[in-house]
């Protein structure tokens, strides 16, 4: 089978792509597995199908795991005894990676030879228990340095001498060649959809959450940084542009290939919005997924802007939601046509007398909460002359340059006064509540659901909630409603925190002083 671009390769690019891996990575992994599968996520291990007597095609295997015909034991061991043979993309082999493979596809109710679902599970292997494997994928500059690791510590045959490496290699660069030359209106990997899909990871992580000090991805983000270091990442130099807020996205954006078409769009329902637009306008800035979606930073667990724990707390601090408009002022869309070639990007990363919207109410109200009043239109989110005097006073008082401008030392600094005051103001928490198996309780809001009791356990998608919880998962992204009432089965305490069991898994009931469920 000569080496050509399909349907199931363009799944493979696409997903480590996305992922994270450079070019050289995800061609290298790919030309392993042509080595193994010819890139076929139906495919059977040849020497298997003839122990068994070419009684099987890999379509008809395939089918037979599918409808249950050969049973799970079966697929581990296919001639029943201790004997294993290869499967799928990766030809996985030991009963422990091909049990991990058959029990996913399984609770999803897709058949053993789904591409999409193998290629998540090979990334799921890939950064979990091949790590070093993964690194490397990353960062590779060459096919050979990539294909070399992989096919050494990920799909390790019997053979893996210097003829073997040099064969994978010369597979991985043919890929190369195939994408790299690929036509632009054919990139399915384009620089923005690059972007929104690593957006959409993110989301997906919850190692991730929101603050507005963390905020670049160490491991936290708020919502511009989120947006403009997925572009930086994708290759489009929002960030190395000038970028640095949403108070000058609107200066740098139009100048690196960005046009508003704002025009064009309806911003009450997203009507005429595409995949990878920016939405931006009164101090926020979102991904349009396409769907009637969107992807954002949204707001830490607290309900504040920094101050909360690290990572995502609630599953909703950075996350994929219904189209909403905030208002949006802006919709930008990449066309890869800059505005000029010529010179540097001036754009300011401070608030200034005159600016206006949520990023300034944000600054009124620690302000104030700091002790510098900002006249009598308190926190009003218009950064006038009253706003104005707070802030001087606030920068003579803590010893910074008085310049009435707002940016990332003034900054740094009210968060720091601002949160040690409110914690040391914080009212003492209220009792504990209790919880008993069998018996009812309301969630209070939105509620990620998770495998496990703690947030250390991988959080549910919607088709692996029950039926009853689907119905209570209005927008499919694998969290409960809130107002869903759930049946309590069991309850488990972590640390200073409480987690309920429901029929569709584990929910933080109470959780960092605060109770969710009730």
């Amino acid at each position: 089978m000569a080496i050509e671009r399909n349907t199931y390769t363009d799944i493979l690019f696409d997903a480590l792509m996305a992922a994270g891996c450079t070019i050289y990575g995800a061609c290298a992994a790919m030309g392993n597995i042509y080595a193994e599968s010819g890139a076929n996520p139906r495919n059977l291990e040849n020497l298997c199908e003839k122990k068994l007597n070419y009684k099987y095609t890999d379509d008809t295997y395939t089918e037979a795991v599918d409808s249950g015909k050969i049973t799970r034991a079966l697929f581990l061991h296919p001639l029943g005894d201790s004997r294993q043979y290869g499967y799928g993309f990766c030809q996985w082999t030991s009963a422990g990676r091909k049990a991990g493979l058959y029990d996913l596809v399984k609770s999803r109710g897709v058949s053993i030879g789904d591409a999409k679902t193998q290629t998540e599970y090979m990334l799921s292997e890939l950064k979990t228990s091949y790590k070093s494997v993964w690194k490397v994928l990353q960062t590779a500059t060459s096919v050979q340095e990539a294909s070399d690791i992989f096919l050494v510590k990920f799909e390790a045959p019997a053979n893996v001498g210097s003829a073997v490496k040099k064969t994978r290699a010369s597979y991985g660069e043919q890929y190369l060649k195939i994408y790299q030359n690929q036509k632009k209106e054919e990139n399915k990997v384009s620089k923005i959809e690059n972007a929104v899909a690593r957006a959409e990871a993110i989301a997906l992580d919850d190692s991730h959450g929101y603050d507005q000090v963390d905020r670049w991805g160490n491991p936290n983000y708020d919502c511009s940084g989120l947006v403009i270091r997925c572009l930086e990442e994708a290759g489009i130099p929002a960030k190395s542009s000038g970028a640095t807020y949403t108070g000058n996205m609107p200066e740098v954006l139009p100048k690196i290939g960005f046009k508003d078409v704002v025009k064009s769009v309806d911003l009450a329902t997203g009507s005429g919005m595409i995949r990878g637009d920016v939405l931006l306008g009164n101090g926020h800035t979102a991904f349009y997924c396409g769907n009637g979606k969107l992807v954002h930073a949204s707001i830490n667990e607290k309900g504040t802007v920094t101050g909360g724990k690290s990572g995502d707390q609630t599953g909703r601090e950075i996350c994929i939601r219904s189209y909403y408009n905030k208002p949006w002022i802006h919709v930008y869309r990449y066309t890869g046509v800059t505005a000029s070639a010529s010179g540097t990007v001036n754009v300011r990363n401070y608030l200034q007398k005159g600016d206006s919207g949520d990023a300034v109410k944000e600054m009124q109200k620690m302000l104030i909460g700091c002790g510098f009043s900002c006249g009598s239109s308190g926190v009003d989110g218009s950064f006038g002359g009253a706003t104005e005097k707070a802030l001087l006073a606030f920068q003579a008082f803590y010893g910074l340059e008085q310049d009435g401008k707002y940016g990332p030392a003034s900054k740094a600094k009210l968060v720091s006064v601002y949160n040690g005051k409110t914690a040391a103001s914080a009212p003492e928490k209220k009792n504990t509540p209790s919880y008993t198996a069998g018996h009812e309780y309301t969630l209070q809001v939105e509620l990620k659901v998770r495998t496990g009791p703690g947030t250390n356990y991988n959080a549910k998608k919607h088709t692996q909630l029950t039926a009853d919880g689907q119905k209570h998962d209005k927008d499919n992204d694998g969290c409960l409603d809130a107002g869903t009432v759930v049946t309590c089965q069991e309850v488990r305490n972590v640390g200073n925190d409480i987690w309920m069991k429901a029929p569709s898994g584990w929910m933080a009931a109470y959780y960092d002083g605060k109770v969710y469920i009730k």
